[in-house]
């Protein structure tokens, strides 16, 4: 029944240990003749009588000065092999095969754990986004929407000053709508992608742990499980941002086919910002109140460089190199560009208000370059967020000091002088 027994005689001295079929040898090697009650064939019940009789017994004594004998470690300076470079884990490769079984637990777990939170965090965004659109409706603007907002200098007074001229009346309203339009895309894109990385944080936070010892274990790769992750983010984001644009997207009847370019640039400003996300979860794994603070820090400082606040041709160029950075400016200035940029006004004889104090000359090549740069911001936070998670999960900082410790600390090693009652099975106990 049993591999390997180990038996402790009364008072915790150590009278066998090894295969059962040895208990009988192990009796025969006693010294003196076994009592003519006592059959070997039972050598179990005969070795438990023994133990029975505590370590003051002659028998006793003489068992555990055969055990010792028997299994005699060596010391560590024979029994320890040096490796430089530490104990090595489990070498882990990506795998479709690993994916896919992530993916279908994954599934599982948030339908059965997570389902309440995922149908809470919709009915928010959703509520948000029927709060903007009151908001928009209570002010009436929606028969504004189609007025292209251009100002004519040639027939301006001023010679292009647009805040005083014989029309300054009309040109005030029309600036106000301006105003809360633009106040309307900044804010309506930038919760939306706040709320998903409240939500990201608030899960990984959760999750790291039970990644961590499952890699360690050899489960999957940190890749494996980081696609995974990603993937299936972005899978259950593109439905609401769908829903979401349904309600919210007031800016439709200004050009046909606009709400599919709106999400495709919602769609690549929630993934980089979910990759922004992950950087700070991995960062600071270990407090969550920490991260939603680090969030609130990072998206307000790069809010304020998103060319809304603030216009970025007067700023520092120290501060416009950090606009580079800013996933909310490019957000915002491509949704501006598609609303009233690519020839609702004349190049050549106006202006796009809007447009003009936010420095945008060239529509369609800003446009490019815009998205081009939610591409290189998805890019790079992605990559520090796997260097980061590599890091966390694979730690080899000072590698080779810590095995050094270790092999001087087993060399130096000395035979213990003390002994404690009913813990040891030496003969110095009973002297």
């Amino acid at each position: 029944m049993f591999d390997q027994i180990f038996v402790l005689a009364r008072g915790g001295v150590n009278i066998f240990q090894g295969p059962p079929k040895t208990i009988q040898h192990h009796l025969h090697s006693l010294s003196s003749a076994l009592p003519a009650n006592d059959n070997v064939l039972y050598s179990v019940e005969t070795l438990l009588k023994y133990a029975s009789l505590g370590q003051q017994s002659s028998t006793v004594k003489e068992l555990c000065q055969i055990n010792n004998q028997q299994y005699k470690l060596p010391p560590p300076e024979t029994d320890c092999q040096v490796a430089p470079d530490g104990l090595q884990r489990p070498s882990l490769r990506l795998s479709f095969s690993s994916l896919g079984a992530l993916t279908s637990r994954y599934l599982l777990y948030t339908v059965n754990y997570q389902l309440f939170e995922w149908l809470s965090f919709i009915a928010c965004l959703l509520l948000f986004a029927r709060f903007m659109l009151f908001f928009w409706q209570s002010h009436r603007l929606n028969d504004q929407l189609l007025k292209p907002f251009c100002v004519n200098i040639a027939d301006d007074e001023t010679g292009g000053n647009l805040t005083c001229s014989a029309k300054s009346i009309q040109r005030l309203e029309d600036f106000k709508v301006l105003e809360l339009s633009a106040a309307f895309n900044f804010f309506i894109h930038l919760m939306v992608n706040f709320l998903f990385a409240v939500k990201s944080s608030s899960h990984f936070f959760g999750e790291f742990p039970r990644l961590v010892n499952e890699h360690r274990n050899g489960y999957y790769s940190a890749g494996s499980f980081y696609i995974m992750k990603a993937v299936f983010e972005v899978a259950l984001a593109t439905p609401l941002l769908m829903v979401y644009l349904v309600i919210a997207d007031l800016f439709e009847p200004i050009r046909p086919g606009m709400y599919w370019y709106t999400l495709g640039t919602m769609l690549l400003s929630m993934v980089a910002w979910q990759s922004m996300t992950h950087v700070i979860v991995f960062a600071f794994s270990e407090n969550l109140l920490l991260q939603y603070m680090m969030q609130i820090s990072v998206n307000t400082s790069y809010s304020f460089l998103a060319n809304f606040i603030l216009p970025l041709p007067h700023l520092h160029y120290v501060y416009r190199f950090f606009a580079n950075f800013s996933i909310q400016r490019f957000t915002f200035e491509a949704t501006i560009l598609l609303q009233h940029g690519f020839g609702r006004c004349d190049a050549r004889h106006q202006l796009q208000p809007l447009l003009y104090w936010m420095g945008i000359k060239n529509s369609d090549d800003h446009f490019a370059h815009c998205i081009l740069m939610l591409i290189f911001n998805l890019i790079l936070y992605r990559v520090i967020a796997i260097w980061l998670l590599v890091r966390k999960l694979n730690p080899s900082e000072k590698r080779h000091q810590r095995v050094a410790t270790v092999r001087h600390h087993l060399l130096s090693m000395k035979p213990v002088r003390s002994t404690s009652h009913g813990l040891s099975s030496s003969l110095t106990n009973y002297t």
